[in-house]
């Protein structure tokens, strides 16, 4: 029963928000909060001891205190406020933190006016104590915006029986106009609007399952809690335990042992670990954190003197830019944090506001920079403790040497006793519950909070044995962990879809952490760590699944996505990373990952490791992670988990032959990893000291078993689902990347690859050693990327701030591998139109910008063809098509036909010519060719970073372009590169270029070139309709479709490769990403469609070798050839950018 209420008092606050406080720009100014000295003059109460402010705050000095008695009323007007700013940005919700000392049964009642008499209502459960956030969204079907509300009421209804007076405390109340990522939780609660009663006028009704869409995953904690608390409750506590249950026990404590391993190897002295273990052990203890405030400051300084309004991680970290946490900087965290403490907010929170608020942190900063460095010393410095004194080779003074090692030699400042540190670890958990931290609190908004935050679960479980001492504390913390970690996501009857996201996959380590925490000693705690235990397995299970459409992770070519595109620097790896912990973890027990799962995640590691060419990720499949290509030095212990992780005992040796590659500790850049111990910024924590102890056994074992390093792959292969096509041979690899109607073009975030808009535009990535690395950092220009076709553009011109992830029209871009398996050729394709770019630039400036790019790979050349280059709309800028940009180190040069040209140079050249770049790869322009070549070497213009900072040192870079004028009409352009050659050999092609291909055809319709030495012919198609094979030379005569068709003569036989470049995963197009419906999301796939061939000459079929999933649609004999025809032709199914390849033999009348 609900009580009556009489009594109503009235607050009309006209000022505004303290004047230290600024909101994230582009959001409403309209909200309190309470830091005002004057405010108390503009508050009209009923009753004045009532209302006050408190010294209780949530930011800032002061909060408001409603000391609510029964059938009271509290009003705010906003109306004063709206009135002062732009009326035009609407408010989609509403935004406060309340604070109680114990909880209620009962409501708080929220009532919203506008201007038109309309309402908006909603409830708040007061069952809670500490600070809870409620984060509300006015949305209506398909309205993202509303109204501004004018007039805010709050009334408390109370259940009968209850204490009928208490104290709310309010702060930070705002309407906002940017609702991302707010969530449902155990207080704001979803609720059925459309009821007699609480009728809404602009309210609907809302999803009662605790979510608003189904791919905004982190918006789900509500409803998995729901289900783990369903699940938990269907738990059988009275039958006594099986044998079968108590060995599933007795396996869990296994994989326990396992993960304590991981995070230092059991009985192992200080002095018995090999040296990298003692170095990356040393630089978790004390790395040498940098003051960085002021650098901080002076960024933001510098970027409001520029380009950048805001840097976005501030955002996550409110106070610097430190990039990861060890012991000593976690102290002097703690140190601090203890002597001022500041309150907490959620990772996407706009508090605490990071240029000029330093009275706030966020949770993952005391999370995952304060408590997970300090327990995981604890534990660490507790098992070498434990190890000295049982070490049956220490005496007394040994075990004194190496017990001095921990605080004398390592420098730990923490030398507090155990039972202190077990107390300074539950004061850091009772902060992060006063802050909100609990079962049940979304913090008002969960985006990246699972992401941001596991380095709570770690802390838990280091000193999980010190908690289970205070057994009710103990199990809120396991609630809280439960709730932060989705378990119930593990408990759904069936998963609705394959795959996960790359955030969840590279978190899953947190959900086994939290299962092994549990205790066992009930029946009811044992059953349910084994349930929890066994659907972790299945949903990690599902998670590895081949997904076809944008979900992630893994799809059928075994690339990683994120983002709904392929994103193989971070995100995807990170996870396959995680998951191969998680495999390692679990092996040989009955809860290991199915041989099914293990197969997909060892392809889509092998294929990270083949396109990265042991050394780094191509820039086109980064997203915007640019400067994380560098990933191999980090990922390389996943190959070693996984070569561990079989069913049976025995060792995995294609994995262990590329984890061999990679172990190379010549190179710096793993000498790096194997040293490095800190933790990283983010919440992932990979390189732990034991992952070096694995690494060696693996090694040792592999010695002995006579496993030798990956022998350096020869041969072209397509990725599809990346729109990238890759060639390697000896040491040497080549990428080329486009995008289509299906996959996009580049990611932009705030900060982070800003300038990378022509990263897909055909990109040319040449690896050749490790000087051959892109160096994109200290002076690159972002126009002139190799291999591309682009608008010359100025930086502001060319800036994207988040504006991103565009698809364009065009379906035929695609890849096709032709030759013998073990050194195959290949072709690439792209048809470009531009995509509608929503950044401030292209819509003052509307323009058209379209061509056709082709490239044909035969072992160390590559053939770049480009037609009907066209642009209009944007005036006095260049088209260009760069061959490369390089940055020259010392006396390094570029040769132009024989002769060096070093710093500066700026040549141009008309018609042929061949050049040397300084990585030794040949560029020949043919005796036919008319285009105009710059080749400059020099300091670039207003050099840029990668994340929009200026470049304050710039150095030397090299390119080479071809100009095709401004707004050009059907311009093109002919190249040849030579990998890893010499002026030499570049030269002798340049004179007998045309010995090696004759182009055929090059237009609007079709690209043909003849390679003479092989007597091989490839056709990329464009237009179907109008394309037509000549009769007499020829074997291709017509085809239905845009396609890639090569055919080899081999004196008796002819051997056809055909790919249609046409995915076909959906139907409409999509400007970009974020116009992604949930069904092409979840369901699309790639159709398969006829492709018909139709020939010159009459055949006889032999052998058709194509992938399993198009095989069977392959019609046979009788059908396939129909020779009673005027020209026969041949009739394939094809889909996924696969290709077939056919084995006809001549006929001779």
């Amino acid at each position: 029963m609900i009580m009556k209420k009489e009594t109503v008092f009235i607050l009309y606050i006209v000022s505004a928000f303290g004047s230290n406080i600024l909101w994230k720009e582009g959001d409403l100014n309209v909200g309190y909060d309470f830091e005002s000295q004057n405010e108390e003059n503009n508050i009209h109460v009923g009753f004045k001891d009532t209302l006050r402010v408190s010294e209780i705050q949530k930011h800032g000095n002061y909060s408001l205190l409603w000391k609510w008695k029964n059938n009271d009323k509290l009003h705010i007007d906003l109306s004063n406020q709206i009135k002062q700013y732009n009326t035009l940005k609407q408010a989609c919700g509403i935004y406060f933190w309340l604070f109680q000392k114990k909880s209620i049964r009962g409501k708080l009642k929220v009532v919203l006016h506008n201007p038109f008499n309309e309402t908006y209502q909603f409830f708040v459960n007061l069952y809670f104590k500490n600070w809870r956030a409620v984060a509300r969204t006015f949305q209506v079907s398909e309205k993202k915006y509303l109204y501004n509300f004018y007039n805010i009421n709050f009334e408390v209804d109370i259940e009968n029986g209850t204490t009928p007076f208490g104290n709310l405390y309010f702060d930070l109340i705002r309407l906002s106009s940017r609702c991302i990522g707010w969530s449902y939780d155990n207080v704001n609660q979803p609720q059925v609007s459309l009821k007699k009663g609480l009728y809404n006028d602009v309210g609907g009704t809302e999803n009662l399952n605790g979510f608003y869409e189904e791919n905004h995953f982190w918006q789900s904690m509500y409803k998995w809690w729901q289900i783990d608390k369903y699940a938990t409750s269907k738990i059988d506590s009275k039958t006594p335990l099986s044998s079968e249950e108590n060995k599933l026990l007795a396996e869990l404590n296994k994989v326990e042992n396992h993960v304590d391993n991981w995070y230092y190897p059991g009985g192992k002295v200080f002095s018995n670990l090999d040296n990298y273990s003692q170095q990356k052990l040393q630089s978790l203890f004390q790395c040498k954190e940098k003051k960085t405030t002021n650098i901080f400051l002076n960024n933001i300084q510098n970027n409001k003197k520029e380009i950048f309004q805001s840097i976005r991680t501030k955002t996550f970290f409110s106070k610097n830019l430190q990039r990861g946490a060890c012991v000593n900087s976690a102290f002097d965290r703690y140190v601090n944090f203890s002597m001022k403490r500041r309150h907490l907010f959620p990772s996407r929170d706009i508090f605490p506001y990071g240029r000029d608020d330093w009275s706030g942190m966020k949770f993952n900063e005391v999370n995952h920079h304060i408590l997970f460095p300090l327990t995981l010393e604890y534990f660490i410095s507790k098992r070498l403790h434990e190890a000295v004194k049982t070490s049956k080779n220490c005496n007394n003074t040994t075990k004194k040497t190496e017990t001095d090692i921990l605080y004398k030699n390592l420098n730990i400042p923490f030398k507090y006793t155990n039972k202190e540190k077990i107390s300074t670890f539950t004061k850091l958990f009772r902060i992060l519950e006063i802050e909100g931290w609990d079962e049940g609190s979304s913090l008002g908004n969960t985006d990246h909070l699972l992401n941001l935050n596991e380095g709570y679960m770690q802390s838990v479980y280091l000193i999980r044995r010190e908690l289970s001492q205070n057994k009710k504390f103990f199990k809120r913390l396991l609630k809280t962990a439960r709730w932060y970690n989705e378990v119930g996501e593990l408990h759904q009857i069936s998963f609705p879809n394959k795959g996960t996201t790359a955030d969840k996959g590279k978190n899953v380590l947190g959900k086994l952490l939290l299962i092994l925490s549990s205790p066992q000693k009930t029946i009811h705690e044992a059953r349910q760590k084994i349930q929890d235990a066994k659907r972790l397995k299945a949903w990690a299970e599902n998670a590895l699944e081949i997904n076809e459409a944008y979900a992630g992770i893994i799809k059928p070519d075994f690339t990683g996505y994120h983002h709904k595109g392929v994103y193989m620097s971070a995100y995807s790896s990170e996870a396959m990373h995680a998951f191969s912990i998680l495999a390692y973890f679990l092996r040989n027990t009955s809860f290991s990952i199915s041989d099914q799962s293990l197969y997909y995640l060892t392809e889509a590691l092998k294929t990270i490791h083949l396109m990265s060419n042991s050394l780094t990720i191509p820039l086109g499949v980064s997203g915007a992670k640019l400067a994380n290509s560098l990933v191999m030095n980090q990922l390389m212990p996943a190959y070693a988990y996984m070569s561990l992780s079989k069913s049976n005992t025995s060792i995995d040796k294609s994995m262990a032959s590329i984890f061999l590659k990679l172990y190379d500790k010549k190179n710096p850049f793993i000498e790096y990893a194997l040293e490095k111990g800190d933790i990283d910024q983010s919440s992932r924590y990979f390189n732990s000291i034991g992952s070096v102890s694995i690494m060696k056994n693996l090694q040792q074992k592999a010695t002995l078993e006579n496993i030798k390093s990956i022998k350096t792959p020869r041969g072209h292969w397509f990725f599809s689902f990346a729109s990238l096509s890759l060639h390697r041979r000896k040491n040497w690899s080549v990428t080329v990347k486009g995008f289509s109607k299906y996959t996009w073009d580049f990611e932009s975030l705030i900060n982070q690859n800003v300038y990378g808009r022509f990263l897909s535009h055909g990109h040319i990535s040449i690896i050749n050693g490790v000087s051959s690395l892109p160096d994109i950092f200290n002076g690159w220009d972002w126009n002139r990327i190799p291999g591309t076709t682009t608008i010359e553009l100025e930086l502001p011109e060319l800036i994207s701030h988040g504006e991103s992830r565009y698809f364009t029209s065009k379906t035929t871009v695609g890849g096709s591998p032709f030759g013998k398996k073990k050194s195959e050729h290949g072709v690439f394709v792209m048809d470009f139109e531009q995509p509608r770019y929503q950044s401030t630039f292209y819509k003052q400036n509307p323009n058209t910008f379209s061509f056709k790019k082709s490239f044909y790979f035969i072992d160390d050349i590559i053939i770049c063809l480009g037609s009907n280059i066209q642009q209009n709309g944007i005036k006095n800028r260049n088209v260009i098509t760069t061959l490369f940009q390089e940055r020259l180190y010392g006396e390094s040069f570029i040769k132009l036909n024989g002769e060096n040209c070093s710093y500066p140079s700026n040549r141009i050249v008309n018609g042929s010519a061949y050049f040397l770049d300084g990585q030794n790869n040949g560029y020949v322009i043919p005796r036919t060719s008319s285009n105009l070549l710059h080749l400059k070497i020099g300091l670039n213009n207003n050099t840029r970073k990668r994340n929009g900072e200026k470049v304050s040192d710039p150095k030397v870079y090299a390119s080479l372009i071809i100009q095709h004028g401004v707004e050009p009409v059907n311009a093109s352009y002919e190249y040849v590169i030579q990998i890893a050659t010499n002026e030499k050999r570049v030269h002798l092609l340049a004179e007998t270029i045309n010995q090696v291909y004759k182009v055929i055809q090059k237009d609007s319709v079709a690209h043909v070139v003849h390679f003479i030495q092989s007597s091989t012919t490839s056709y990329v198609i464009f237009d179907a309709l109008n394309f037509v094979g000549n009769e007499s030379s020829d074997l291709v005569y017509k085809v239905n479709r845009a396609s890639i068709v090569t055919v080899i003569d081999e004196g008796k036989f002819f051997i056809i490769s055909v790919m249609d470049p046409d995915l076909r995963r959906f139907d409409k197009h999509i400007s970009n990403s974020k116009n992604m419906k949930q069904k092409i999301f979840y369901s699309s796939r790639s159709q398969p469609e006829w492709l018909i061939l139709s020939l010159n000459k009459h055949l006889n079929y032999v052998s058709a070798k194509c992938p399993a999933n198009l095989k069977k649609t392959i019609t046979f004999y009788n059908d396939f050839i129909l020779s009673g025809s005027v020209k026969p032709h041949v009739k394939l199914q094809l889909s996924h950018g696969h290709t077939c390849k056919l084995k006809f033999k001549k006929q001779y009348l």
